[in-house]
This record gives C-alpha cells, sequence and structure tokens, in this order.
C-alpha cells in the first residue's frame, strides 16, 4: 500500500541497498499513531514523547468518521467513498420519498455499515436495530444471560449517552420503541426487561416492505441510533462524526452516485472447497461462526483438514450457513478430536432464518472409540438454511471441551 517505499524498494534493487523508511498509513478509520521507542546509545535517553511509557500518540481529532451516502431511487452508495450495491440480490430496492414526502432506506444497508446488528420478526413483522455504539446489546445479553452471572461485560468507551441501545419498529406503525440500558446488572435469572428503559415514539410516517426489503424512516432511526444524518436535494449522508456539507460538495457527492456503474453482484463462495470432499453428499458451507474458541477456531471444523479442530471450554455452538437457499439435510458426519478417549454429548438443530431454530437430532453422543467419522442420521430429512451443533462440552469434568476435527452435512 505504501507507494513510496515501494518505489524505492524497486530502483534500490539496481544498486547499494539502503532501504528506505515506511510510511504512516493516516486513513479515514485512524486515531491513534504508534511512537517510535527510541533510545540513545550511552546515556540511555529515550524518547520524551513516550510520556512515561505511552506508546501511542492519539490522533482522533482527525478522525473523519464512517459514511455512507445514498442517492433516492439509485441503487448504489458509497460507504467511505467506495461503491457498493444497496442489495447485493435486487437492484430495484432503493431510498424513497413516500407519499408523506419522507424519506425511507433499506435499514440493513446502512445499519450494518456503521456495525449495528439488524434483527428481523416475519411473523410479528418487527424490525429490530441493535446499536454498536452502546456497551450493551439485547442479543449478546440474552446469550450471556444463560451462563454468567454478570450479564453485561466492559463499558464501551465510545457510549454515546443521547443514543438509545435498540430500537423495535413495526411494518405499517408510526409508532416504535425504543430501549435505553439502565445500567445494572442482571442474574441468570432476572428479568432482562427490567435493565431497559423503554421510551415510546411516534413516527410521522411507517416503515413498508418494498421488493421484499423493510425500508424504514431514515430521521427516526437517525435520531436513536445513527445521530448525524443530512440532506442535500436527493442525497443522505449518515456519518458518525458531526460535519458541514456544503451545496458544491453534496451536488458532487450525489453525480458520483448516480454515475457510478453499478457493482457486480458479490456471488458467495463455500469455505470448503479446497481438498477432498468426504462424502459425495457432503454440502457446501458458506461461513461458520462459534459460540466462542480457545485459538483452534470454527473454520478449522470445516476446511476438509481433519488435523485442524474447533476448541471451545464447556457448552458452546457451532453454526453451519449452507448458503442462500435452504437444502434438504439428511444427517452430519462429525470426527471428534481425542474421540477415542472422550464422550462428547450433543445435539442438532436447524434453522432457516438463522433466528428460530427447531431439533433435527435429538441428545446423542459420539461412541468414544474413534477419531474418525461417524454418522448421526436425522429421523426424517430437514428443509435448512443453518445448521447448529450444539455441545455439552465432554463427560470428563477435566477436560470438559468441544473439540470437533471436521464436520459434515450431509444431504440426501
Amino acid at each position: 500500500h505504501d507507494i513510496q517505499y515501494r518505489q524505492h524498494i524497486a530502483y534500490q534493487n539496481t544498486c547499494y541497498n539502503q532501504p528506505p523508511h515506511l510510511g504512516w498509513y493516516l486513513g479515514y478509520d485512524t486515531q491513534t499513531v504508534p511512537v517510535p521507542e527510541i533510545y540513545t546509545v550511552g546515556d540511555n535517553k529515550r524518547n520524551p514523547d513516550l510520556n512515561g511509557g505511552t506508546s501511542r500518540w492519539d490522533i482522533s481529532d482527525l478522525y473523519t468518521g464512517d459514511r455512507v451516502e445514498l442517492a433516492i431511487g439509485v441503487p448504489t452508495a458509497l460507504i467511505n467513498g467506495v461503491p457498493m450495491r444497496i442489495d447485493n440480490d435486487n437492484t430495484d430496492v432503493v431510498p424513497i420519498i413516500d407519499e408523506n414526502d419522507r424519506t425511507l432506506v433499506p435499514i440493513r444497508f446502512i445499519a450494518e455499515a456503521f456495525g449495528c446488528e439488524v434483527k428481523w420478526d416475519g411473523e410479528q413483522r418487527k424490525v429490530y436495530i441493535y446499536n454498536k455504539k452502546h456497551p450493551h446489546d439485547m442479543f449478546n445479553a440474552l446469550m450471556k444471560q444463560l451462563g454468567n452471572d454478570s450479564v453485561f461485560g466492559e463499558i464501551n468507551k465510545n457510549y454515546d449517552p443521547e443514543l438509545c441501545d435498540y430500537i423495535e419498529m413495526t411494518i405499517g406503525k408510526t409508532d416504535y420503541t425504543a430501549y435505553a440500558y439502565e445500567g445494572k446488572t442482571a442474574s441468570p435469572h432476572g428479568d432482562l426487561a427490567d435493565l431497559y428503559n423503554a421510551f415510546q415514539k411516534t413516527m410521522d410516517t411507517a416503515p413498508v416492505i418494498v421488493n421484499d426489503r423493510t425500508l424504514v424512516p431514515l430521521r427516526a432511526v437517525s435520531e436513536s441510533i445513527l445521530k448525524n444524518v443530512y440532506w442535500n436535494d436527493g442525497l443522505v449522508t449518515v456519518t458518525d462524526v458531526e460535519e458541514t456539507i456544503t451545496d458544491a460538495d453534496a451536488a458532487a457527492r450525489l453525480g458520483e452516485i448516480k454515475n457510478a456503474p453499478v457493482p457486480r453482484r458479490i456471488e458467495r463462495v463455500a469455505i470448503n472447497t479446497t481438498g477432498e470432499r468426504y462424502y459425495p453428499e457432503q454440502l457446501n458451507i458458506y461461513g461458520v461462526t462459534a459460540s466462542d474458541n480457545d485459538g483452534n477456531k470454527e473454520e478449522g471444523a470445516v476446511d476438509l483438514d481433519i488435523k485442524t479442530r474447533w476448541s471451545a471450554l464447556g457448552k458452546n455452538t457451532l453454526t453451519l450457513d449452507l448458503g442462500e437457499t435452504p437444502q434438504t439435510v439428511a444427517g452430519v458426519a462429525i470426527a471428534m478430536w481425542k474421540g477415542a478417549e472422550r464422550i462428547y454429548p450433543f445435539s442438532i438443530e436447524y434453522s432457516a432464518d438463522g433466528e428460530t431454530w427447531q431439533t433435527a437430532l435429538d441428545k446423542t453422543q459420539n461412541t468414544g472409540e474413534s477419531e474418525g467419522f461417524e454418522r448421526y442420521m436425522f429421523p426424517e430429512p430437514v428443509s435448512a438454511r443453518f445448521i447448529r451443533y450444539s455441545g455439552d462440552g465432554a463427560t470428563d469434568p477435566n477436560k470438559n471441551y468441544c473439540h470437533i476435527s471436521e464436520i459434515a452435512v450431509l444431504g440426501e
């Protein structure tokens, strides 16, 4: 990335080599820069800029923020200046002006650009948006509440008391609820709802579903979650810092968005494509996540290499993403690390959306006689986009880990 360094290395390949210094990366996201830990020979004086051990300069004042820029009716947007599809699958998904003269936007695209999390409840027709800027979010709290005395972790240094932790909107309704954390903790059996203040708010227009995507009023979301939203004659700018946008700058950015070619659709590629399949009916895996790991990461369980593994202490889950369309799954085959010495109880669950789970295979366990694959077939095939291994760890309390060398999801 460092053009100056690269060019100097190139020309010095032709003569006596005196490598040049590396440059600094000072990008939009740079907040600190390392201080050189320099000592003089002889008197051993150290760089006075280290300030008693501090080894980084704080340049957060130079931080220009994350930025999303959209144009009404245009399927392309800019994320930190880079053209992106608003919806990977459908170019008809665009920001709109509704009959109430209000701006509605595809919320998932914007929220995820800022690291927020969006959850959809199709049954209730509700959308939940969780704020990354706050120290706690409802989703992680629910997970942790199952096993930890303290639900919440360390306070996020970017905590903004003017923003909410999460908001809940309903399609077709102008009333919505914003939740703010009260600053308490809860026991594993406490009522999580008691930890939040709920604020009832009203918008002047309602969320809608257009082209099978949820569009929400941008102003309401910005006031609760994203904070800084600017409107300039067809250009919508969302940032995490306050700024001034001139009409000339807005017109230039709007022209850039409108004239940019629509980026190509991003094709998802299976992560288990390198190596030989263990079974002819073995399905592709497009993503894998785990509730925890001990350094042996979850990718080790699906990389078609039985010498690598996923490991995690105690009860844990391993979730496999089978792609954009549901697959017919008949069972799984699992090679347990040290499976000839240890017993690992587990169950298998499946889901169409990653939110609602059903049991595909009741609690079972490996034989304890093999480190190779053992097959676990479901009572009947299921249609699923996600398969989840839910493990209890090992029956030996001194070696209470989930250990999977390789897991194969089997089609019919």
